[in-house]
């Protein structure tokens, strides 16, 4: 009898041993480890997936499982590539939305015209030029239907928008990011509003999304983001969406759950906007239409994904 207790004492501390000392079977798979996501691309994809998993595993990770990043192998890998370049959205506001048939353009030279296939008046800005007024009164006289503004240093375009303001002009003016970015509002003031840019994911999209991942990237790196560490963030909120609604998630159910994809930012703020994934599961996220308004760049549209 005192044998037998002695072994079920044995039996009780052996049962009783933390899981981490028991020699695990490596045939039996174990759902609940780490989901190990391998990371190609340059570093500023790397700091995006990076400030994503850190929020993400604050949440509970993805299907209950902590993510972690290894140099290779991992059950999932996050690529770049899994984005798709698209053409330039500008001439697809002008023909579409606006509804213009010809433009003016305000650029350095002949060749950065080349950006709409709508009929075009050249505006040349020379390198310094400070008096805009001949310029504006040829952009008038052109009666056409929007001007576009692309190239220019940031006092130039200031002083261009200045002219526009105090002769009256009176059609769309409209260009890229630059033209509604902070520090062109700081120099131009009042002159700015009403100017629109069209926009994907750059630092300054006034989307409420994208201004937090940018304080947050700000923080953590020092400065703003490019758009591959947007690309990066999104990219593994995309992956937590999919392998929520699958209940696991790897490369492949990655890549299957990618295509004919479609989620909202406003389901997952992660995603940071919209995004969708065509049959062959390449991703696309909208443009913004941005305008300032009261020197405040704002979204007043969105051009859908090509």
């Amino acid at each position: 009898m005192k044998r037998l207790k002695l072994a079920m004492i044995a039996v009780a501390a052996l049962c009783a041993l933390p899981a981490a000392s028991q020699t695990p079977n490596p045939a039996v798979p174990n759902p609940a480890g780490p989901l190990r996501i391998s990371v190609t691309g340059g570093a500023g994809f790397a700091n995006g997936v990076e400030l994503a998993l850190r929020e993400i595993n604050g949440r509970g990770g993805i299907t209950g499982r902590q993510v972690v990043i290894v140099p290779s192998g991992g059950d999932l890998v996050l690529d770049p590539a899994r984005f798709a370049d698209q053409p330039v959205p500008l001439a697809r506001y002008l023909v579409g939305p606006l509804q213009a048939k010809s433009v003016a353009v305000a650029a350095r030279s002949m060749d950065a015209m080349r950006i709409t296939p709508l009929p075009a008046t050249a505006l040349v800005v020379e390198a310094g030029q400070v008096d805009f007024s001949a310029t504006v009164i040829r952009a008038k006289n052109a009666g056409s239907d929007a001007l576009l503004v692309t190239g220019l240093s940031t006092d130039e375009t200031a002083r261009l928008l200045t002219e526009l303001r105090q002769q009256n002009y009176d059609k769309p003016v409209l260009g890229f990011s630059a033209l509604v970015s902070a520090r062109l509002i700081e120099r131009a003031g009042d002159a700015a509003n009403g100017t629109r840019a069209v926009m994907g994911l750059e630092a300054e999209t006034p989307m409420p999304a994208i201004r937090d991942f940018q304080r947050k990237h700000q923080a953590v790196y020092g400065g703003p983001s490019g758009l591959d560490a947007m690309r990066g963030y999104a990219l593994l909120y995309a992956a937590k969406v999919i392998g929520t609604k699958l209940g696991r998630i790897d490369t492949a159910a990655f890549a299957a759950g990618l295509k004919n994809l479609s989620l909202s930012a406003n389901d997952e703020p992660g995603l940071l906007l919209d995004l969708t994934g065509d049959a062959d599961g390449l991703l696309r996220h909208p443009f913004i239409i941005a305008e300032v308004r009261e020197k405040k760049a704002v979204a007043i549209d969105m051009l859908p994904a090509q």
